[in-house]
Protein backbone atom coordinates (compact mmCIF):
# COMPACT_ATOMS: atom_id res chain seq x y z
CA UNK A 1 0.00 0.00 0.00
CA UNK A 2 2.88 2.08 0.91
CA UNK A 3 4.18 1.92 -2.66
CA UNK A 4 1.20 2.76 -4.28
CA UNK A 5 0.68 5.74 -2.33
CA UNK A 6 4.62 6.54 -3.54
CA UNK A 7 3.58 5.88 -7.02
CA UNK A 8 0.47 8.01 -6.31
CA UNK A 9 2.15 10.98 -5.05
CA UNK A 10 4.47 11.13 -7.78
CA UNK A 11 1.83 10.88 -10.64
CA UNK A 12 0.13 13.94 -9.19
CA UNK A 13 2.71 16.17 -8.28
CA UNK A 14 4.11 15.60 -12.15
CA UNK A 15 0.59 16.45 -13.19
CA UNK A 16 0.38 19.61 -10.88
CA UNK A 17 4.00 20.47 -12.73
CA UNK A 18 2.29 19.70 -16.10
CA UNK A 19 -0.66 21.89 -15.42
CA UNK A 20 1.95 24.65 -14.38
CA UNK A 21 3.54 24.67 -17.55
CA UNK A 22 0.92 24.11 -19.77
CA UNK A 23 -0.32 27.32 -17.98
CA UNK A 24 3.27 28.80 -19.18
CA UNK A 25 2.67 27.77 -22.76
CA UNK A 26 -1.34 28.97 -22.71
CA UNK A 27 0.26 32.61 -21.13
CA UNK A 28 2.75 32.50 -24.45
CA UNK A 29 0.21 31.25 -26.54
CA UNK A 30 -2.18 33.88 -25.86
CA UNK A 31 0.55 36.92 -26.41
CA UNK A 32 1.08 35.64 -29.77
CA UNK A 33 -2.48 35.40 -30.74
CA UNK A 34 -3.83 38.78 -28.61
CA UNK A 35 -4.84 40.21 -32.16
CA UNK A 36 -6.90 37.45 -33.13
CA UNK A 37 -8.73 37.51 -30.11
CA UNK A 38 -11.98 39.39 -29.84
CA UNK A 39 -12.09 42.26 -26.74
CA UNK A 40 -14.02 40.97 -23.65
CA UNK A 41 -17.40 43.16 -22.96
CA UNK A 42 -17.92 44.79 -19.23
CA UNK A 43 -19.83 42.09 -18.74
CA UNK A 44 -17.23 39.57 -19.23
CA UNK A 45 -15.40 41.21 -17.35
CA UNK A 46 -17.30 41.38 -14.51
CA UNK A 47 -18.37 38.21 -14.65
CA UNK A 48 -14.47 36.83 -14.80
CA UNK A 49 -13.71 39.27 -11.51
CA UNK A 50 -16.26 37.32 -9.54
CA UNK A 51 -15.25 34.26 -11.09
CA UNK A 52 -11.41 34.79 -9.69
CA UNK A 53 -13.12 36.33 -6.54
CA UNK A 54 -14.70 32.42 -6.17
CA UNK A 55 -11.76 30.74 -6.91
CA UNK A 56 -9.63 32.70 -4.20
CA UNK A 57 -12.42 31.59 -1.86
CA UNK A 58 -12.26 28.23 -2.96
CA UNK A 59 -7.99 27.97 -2.57
CA UNK A 60 -8.56 29.74 1.02
CA UNK A 61 -11.52 27.67 2.26
CA UNK A 62 -9.34 24.52 1.34
CA UNK A 63 -6.27 25.58 2.82
CA UNK A 64 -8.62 26.55 6.33
CA UNK A 65 -10.17 23.07 6.51
CA UNK A 66 -7.19 21.34 5.42
CA UNK A 67 -5.52 22.56 8.97
CA UNK A 68 -7.91 19.99 10.84
CA UNK A 69 -6.73 16.73 10.73
CA UNK A 70 -9.90 15.06 10.81
CA UNK A 71 -10.23 16.66 7.05
CA UNK A 72 -8.49 15.71 3.80
CA UNK A 73 -9.24 17.07 0.00
CA UNK A 74 -11.16 15.08 -2.29
CA UNK A 75 -9.75 16.87 -5.49
CA UNK A 76 -7.28 13.99 -6.91
CA UNK A 77 -4.82 16.50 -8.70
CA UNK A 78 -4.26 17.64 -5.24
CA UNK A 79 -4.01 14.64 -2.88
CA UNK A 80 -5.28 14.01 0.00
CA UNK A 81 -3.24 16.28 2.53
CA UNK A 82 -1.65 19.05 -0.37
CA UNK A 83 0.59 21.72 1.22
CA UNK A 84 -0.04 26.05 1.20
CA UNK A 85 2.03 25.69 -2.00
CA UNK A 86 0.36 22.99 -4.26
CA UNK A 87 -3.02 24.64 -3.26
CA UNK A 88 -1.67 28.03 -4.44
CA UNK A 89 -0.26 26.74 -7.39
CA UNK A 90 -3.49 24.52 -8.27
CA UNK A 91 -5.68 27.62 -7.52
CA UNK A 92 -3.66 30.37 -9.28
CA UNK A 93 -2.95 27.88 -12.64
CA UNK A 94 -6.84 26.68 -13.19
CA UNK A 95 -7.79 30.11 -12.77
CA UNK A 96 -5.14 31.66 -15.42
CA UNK A 97 -6.02 28.43 -17.60
CA UNK A 98 -9.45 28.97 -17.44
CA UNK A 99 -9.83 32.86 -18.58
CA UNK A 100 -6.89 31.92 -20.83
CA UNK A 101 -8.89 29.40 -22.54
CA UNK A 102 -12.23 31.65 -22.77
CA UNK A 103 -10.28 34.36 -24.00
CA UNK A 104 -8.42 31.94 -26.89
CA UNK A 105 -11.36 29.67 -27.82
CA UNK A 106 -14.98 31.00 -26.85
CA UNK A 107 -15.27 33.65 -29.12
CA UNK A 108 -19.42 34.32 -28.28
CA UNK A 109 -20.28 36.90 -25.38
CA UNK A 110 -23.17 34.59 -24.37
CA UNK A 111 -21.23 31.31 -23.42
CA UNK A 112 -18.18 33.19 -21.66
CA UNK A 113 -20.21 34.58 -19.52
CA UNK A 114 -22.62 31.71 -19.40
CA UNK A 115 -19.23 29.24 -18.41
CA UNK A 116 -17.95 31.71 -15.74
CA UNK A 117 -21.14 32.20 -14.34
CA UNK A 118 -21.58 28.19 -14.41
CA UNK A 119 -17.81 27.93 -12.62
CA UNK A 120 -18.49 30.71 -10.27
CA UNK A 121 -21.53 28.90 -8.73
CA UNK A 122 -19.42 25.58 -8.51
CA UNK A 123 -16.20 27.45 -6.56
CA UNK A 124 -18.69 29.27 -4.24
CA UNK A 125 -20.13 26.11 -3.41
CA UNK A 126 -17.18 24.13 -2.85
CA UNK A 127 -15.88 27.36 -0.63
CA UNK A 128 -19.20 27.24 1.44
CA UNK A 129 -18.70 23.17 1.85
CA UNK A 130 -15.43 23.49 3.17
CA UNK A 131 -16.64 26.43 5.12
CA UNK A 132 -18.55 23.88 7.18
CA UNK A 133 -15.98 21.18 7.55
CA UNK A 134 -13.58 23.79 10.07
Amino acid sequence: MKQFYAQYTSIRKATLKVISLYCIIMICVSFMSCANTRPWTKTEKGAAAVFVVSMIADGLSTKRMLKNQNNHETNFLLGEYPTDKEVGIYFGSTSLLILLGLDQFVYDKNWRTGILIGLTGIEFGAAYHNSTLY
